[in-house]
């Protein structure tokens, strides 16, 4: 009569220690929020920035109180450090940088020209193959991004509105077939609009060698990497075994290598399905609705009570 007893106080026991596992696990993240970071990541558009493209002052003092309590800030965008710079001279903080999702990580100062600190390009074979994809079947406007420039062929109203987007001159061309720019890009972007984003990374997709390209969807365009090349790789390059020791927030597909290499990766909750599900917790907060700011409120008022 007694072995039916202790097996049922085994199962329940079983049992119980299976839910606080399981609890352990999906609180990670939480409780590394809760705790001082190192430092935090912040991608800039849809995230940081509102949906006009503006730090609204409530996030930037945010950022600048995370300097100030000694944090790390690190900015991890799909921009180019052109048009990430005017942001850091806004914030008056100096930052590393990981522009063009990867491609290169540079340090940034107020009011100075970027550091680059390291590159990541496509190869050349690489490069080739973008432009002849995307001239013969993905409507002919793209642009090649380099460090300090940008050279674009294609559709003046898409390019504008990219232009727009990242506030960042291009140097319009008739041609792109110039080994002196293909072979200088570190990345290259196909404008075709909000609505046919999808559509034509899938069609990349299909088109091109992985082997040799990463296919990246984003907000008006596709852009084309190094396949090995993303925030998360840069990140980890950059900060080797002490990424545990970091929180980053993101909205996009591009964010989420990112999201999972941290101690805590936050989800705006305007984020892409794909990404919510890749990060530790997806935040109350919009990006229009000071979300970074209001996360970093959140944890350096827990911080400074000693939550852990």
């Amino acid at each position: 009569m007694l072995a039916p007893f202790f097996a049922g106080r085994l199962v329940v026991a079983l049992f119980v220690l299976l839910c606080h596992s399981a609890a352990a696990l999906t609180s990670g993240g939480e409780a590394m929020s809760r705790r001082r970071p190192r430092g935090v990541i912040l991608d800039m558009d849809g995230t940081t920035l509102t949906s006009s493209q503006r730090l609204t002052e409530r996030t930037a003092e945010a950022i600048r109180a995370l300097n100030r309590e000694g944090i790390e800030v690190i900015i991890a965008t799909g921009r180019p450090s052109k048009s990430l710079q005017p942001f850091v001279d806004e914030l008056g903080v100096g930052v590393t940088g990981i522009c063009f999702n990867g491609a290169a990580t540079l340090e940034l100062v107020p009011g100075t020209e970027p550091k680059v600190l390291k590159t990541r390009p496509p190869t050349k074979a690489a490069a080739r193959e973008v432009l002849a994809c995307v001239t013969e079947h993905l409507g002919g406007t793209l642009i090649a991004c380099h460090a300090t420039a940008s050279y674009a062929v294609g559709d003046a109203r898409l390019l504008r509105a990219f232009q727009d987007l990242e506030n960042l001159e291009q140097r319009r061309l008739e041609t792109l077939n110039d080994p002196t720019i293909l072979d200088g890009a570190l990345k290259f972007v196909a404008v075709c609009g909000e609505d046919n984003v999808q559509e034509t990374a899938t069609k990349a997709t299909r088109l091109l060698s992985q082997d040799t390209v990463r296919v990246v969807p984003a907000e008006i365009h596709v852009e084309f990497l190094n396949p090995t090349t993303n925030k998360g790789a840069a990140l980890a390059d950059l900060l080797g075994d002490m990424a545990s020791q970091y929180v980053a927030m993101g909205d996009n597909i591009n964010d989420i290598e990112m999201l999972q290499l941290v101690g805590c990766g936050i989800a705006m909750k305007n984020a892409k399905q794909a990404t919510k599900q890749a990060a530790d917790r997806v935040s109350l907060y919009t990006n229009d609705d000071d979300g970074v700011a209001l996360e970093i409120e959140d944890l350096l008022s827990s911080t400074s009570r000693g939550t852990t």
